[in-house]
């Protein structure tokens, strides 16, 4: 999206605005977009979801955010405008005092992050004194602090723990916990609770959602649970082979999807009332990969709407662009609006 047109993919007050985001792989003679031409936004204190199948390229979204795809991979176009700077052109020691202390992550694997042989009170000081608090009984205080907010019982005690002394849980903890240590305004949750039991990934998503409440932080949740969506996210995001095809509230996406992509996925759900269903509403097929996607409409050969309106030539000729329609932004040549009810797949949407 271009100019100065306030669309729904970019709200007013935007802390984080990306506009027309490409990142690609160069393997050889081979180029595979792993992003391509990606618009969204988040507004100051917004909890956005990002959905998708695997493959989708939402992970890759979500850290090219901070610049922290390696090579082969680049971004080779695009803006991500962060509280009015634009982070793709800046150098890396500018981009490297905005990691942690404006942006912060979460991974989905705290223990893959973390370093085995150091202490966790010494993996989160480090952090501290990377950017220039000084004083290291200062740190330590504010280290203790930063798990007690996290629900560790003993956070003096827990300082002194090697990662691999603590659960699954209280690692992905530790993790947000980093992440909280210099009050980011914006955090980056990639996966952070599919590891973890349900109980636990309650408490992990109530203290994302605590943080966004309370201090005004900004998440753009990427996950694949559309439960945990519904529950904590004010706008939803579907994306599909390296393109957001369909936005909106998350009411209006879960009551009413309009890109035959969004209802399939809503309708593989369980319903929360009633006898299951014998057979669960799959999507056939799978995302095609990023240096094999069909022509027009990268959905058209798994899409049931299609195959319903007698497949209309323009799917297969033509990519339908991201547009506003209603309440949403879809990429659809034939935008629907498909009501999700308790006889099929459904999720419980809270106001």
């Amino acid at each position: 999206m271009t100019g100065a047109t306030t669309t729904k993919r970019e709200t007013p007050e935007a802390l984080l605005t990306v506009r027309n985001l490409s990142v690609h792989f160069r393997t050889g003679d081979t180029t595979v977009r792993a992003v391509d031409d990606v618009s969204l936004s988040i507004g100051r204190g917004e909890i956005v979801g990002l959905v998708g199948e695997s493959g989708c390229g939402k992970s890759t979204l979500g850290m090219s955010l901070l610049r922290l795809i390696e090579a082969p991979g680049e971004i080779v176009g695009g803006e991500v405008i962060f509280d009015g700077r634009d982070l793709v052109p800046l150098p890396e020691k500018e981009l490297r005092r905005i990691r942690g202390r404006d942006i912060s992550l979460v991974v989905q694997n705290a223990l893959a992050v973390m370093n085995p042989v150091t202490r966790v009170g010494e993996q989160l000081t480090e952090v501290l004194r990377d950017h220039g608090q000084a004083g290291r009984a200062d740190r330590l205080v504010r280290a203790r602090d930063v798990l007690a907010s996290v629900g560790f019982p003993r956070p003096a005690h827990s300082l002194h723990s090697y990662p691999h002394q603590l659960s699954g849980g209280m690692q992905q903890r530790v993790s947000i916990a980093q992440s909280l240590l210099l009050g980011p305004r914006l955090i980056i949750a990639d996966e952070p609770t599919t590891a973890l039991d349900v109980t636990v990934q309650a408490q992990v998503l109530q203290l994302l959602t605590s943080a966004c409440r309370t201090q005004g932080t900004s998440v753009l949740l990427i996950t694949h649970d559309l439960g945990v969506v519904a529950e904590t996210c004010d706008r939803v995001m579907v994306m599909y082979a390296g393109r957001v095809v369909e936005s909106g509230p998350v009411r209006q996406i879960f009551t009413s999807p309009r890109h035959p992509y969004t209802v399939a996925l809503l309708a593989a759900l369980l319903p929360l009332r009633g006898a299951p269903p014998p057979v669960l509403q799959a999507l056939p097929g799978q995302t095609p990969q990023p240096n094999e996607w069909p022509s027009g409409c990268r959905f058209n050969p798994r899409c049931p709407r299609r195959a319903a309106l007698g497949d209309p030539a323009i799917c297969e000729a033509e990519e339908p662009a991201l547009r506003d329609v209603g309440a949403h932004a879809i990429a659809c040549h034939f935008p629907g609006e498909d009501a999700v009810g308790t006889g099929r797949g459904s999720v419980r949407v809270d106001d």
